[in-house]
């Protein structure tokens, strides 16, 4: 596929416990439709400290949203407060946020995390830390057992959902009436 077209532009937010399968979908996703990725780890993991790497990301973050191209951000396991914040960033900069939440199982996501490099307490710390999307973030949720191709047939129908919702609202008149979809 070339690009991710759609009405409005969307930050499709991946999160999830290490070994969860979003940064997998994250980079598929972003490869499928040619759209810019954030990981949010691989930046943390290379800067100096946490506030360099705060800065950083938003840094890249700003700039990627001047495209006014749909991004997607694997933002691993951010907790409620800074993803509401973040969502209100997002919707003053014209994005519309999607909170995509992958789902495993924990002994599958713990041996997956161990098998990329993550030591044992470091995935039961962010296990214990990890603040699920709540309701008024009204997260996607998939499974992070799922393959990559029935994943994205979730997403793509929660993002274009919006475009079918606007295309039923649109007007069509005639003369001499007006008919509403």
């Amino acid at each position: 596929m070339n690009s991710l077209s759609l009405l409005q532009q969307h930050a499709i937010i991946m999160v999830g416990i290490s070994g969860s399968g979003k940064t997998h979908f994250a980079e598929k996703f972003s490869s499928t439709f040619n759209i810019p990725s954030v990981d949010v780890e691989t930046i943390a993991a290379h800067s100096a400290d946490d506030t360099a790497a705060s800065e950083l990301i938003s840094l890249l973050i700003d700039e990627l949203l001047k495209t006014k191209q749909s991004i997607i951000i694997d933002a691993g396991s951010s907790n409620h407060k800074e993803r509401l914040e973040f969502n209100k960033y997002l919707r003053k900069k014209g994005y519309e946020p999607l909170t995509v939440w992958v789902q495993t199982e924990y002994d599958i996501a713990k041996q997956r995390a161990i098998r990329g490099g993550k030591d044992e307490a470091f995935f039961e710390s962010e296990f214990d830390h990890f603040d699920a999307p709540q309701p008024n973030e009204k997260p996607l949720v998939i499974s992070g057992r799922h393959t990559y191709a029935s994943q994205v047939k979730t997403v793509l129908k929660r993002l274009t959902a919006t475009r079918a919702t606007a295309a039923s609202q649109v007007k069509i008149k005639r003369p001499g009436s007006t008919i509403r979809r």
